[in-house]
């Protein structure tokens, strides 16, 4: 009898914190509990010492003064891709800077930008497995900045807005990677910070029309802000 009673008041207990778990979790107040006692772990762990082979090549005011002020000629990526994965031996590249399609603008040599692009495009085709390069979202290609994660209901890939991104010659159907920029603010926030990086789902049309958007603006005698127009499914 004592080991049935005994019984009986494990299981409610057992019961009684399944409940109160449901309970905190469905009012949200667990919320972050697991990131915050992962940056606890870190902070404890203390910092370790890396063994990748990791250098940045930044752009530095000596740099800019050379190759001059934005929109820089994407020749002279051309030239650093080709010189850090030819004789550099680097094994990959990684860009944090978005090469997004130029805009109008009196002041741009449209024939030079192309050419840039096109040299620029080269190099990404013959060491495609071996750069990344940057897609954000930043307000720019989409009516908003926001990041389109399935926690905030963007549950449908087919409906998700396509970051900015670059656009052929650099990027092609078949070469060139991204990588986004993004990262989660929300779950990036805490007692001892770091990054997070965001996930998103993007399917559908949406990179196809990305770069026919692309290859107007590059076709074109004039970049003038062509449009794509479906018409049908």
């Amino acid at each position: 009898m004592n080991r049935l009673k005994q019984l009986i008041s494990y299981c409610g207990l057992i019961g009684a914190s399944i409940g109160v778990w449901v309970f905190l979790w469905s009012e949200g107040v667990l919320d972050g509990l697991e990131q915050e006692a992962m940056r606890w772990r870190y902070e404890v762990r203390g910092e370790l010492s890396s063994t990748a082979q990791i250098i940045y090549v930044d752009l530095d005011a000596d740099t800019v003064s050379y190759i001059g002020a934005r929109p820089w000629d994407r020749q002279n990526f051309s030239v650093l891709v080709d010189a850090l994965l030819g004789p550099g031996e680097a094994k990959v590249i990684g860009f944090d800077i978005i090469f997004s399609m130029f805009s109008g603008g009196s002041l741009l040599d449209y024939g030079r930008a192309r050419k840039g692009d096109i040299s620029f495009g080269q190099s990404i085709e013959y060491f495609t497995d071996q750069v990344v390069l940057a897609a954000a979202y930043t307000g720019t290609t989409s009516a908003d900045a926001v990041l389109p994660l399935r926690r905030d209901q963007y549950v449908d890939p087919r409906e998700n807005p396509f970051p900015e991104a670059p656009s052929f010659p650099i990027l092609t159907e078949e070469s060139g990677r991204l990588g986004l920029a993004n990262v989660d603010e929300v779950l990036s926030q805490g007692s001892v910070p770091y990054w997070v990086v965001a996930l998103v789902e993007v399917e559908g049309e949406l990179f196809s029309r990305h770069l026919m958007d692309g290859k107007l603006r590059h076709l074109v005698d004039a970049l003038n802000e062509p449009e794509v127009i479906v018409e049908g499914e």
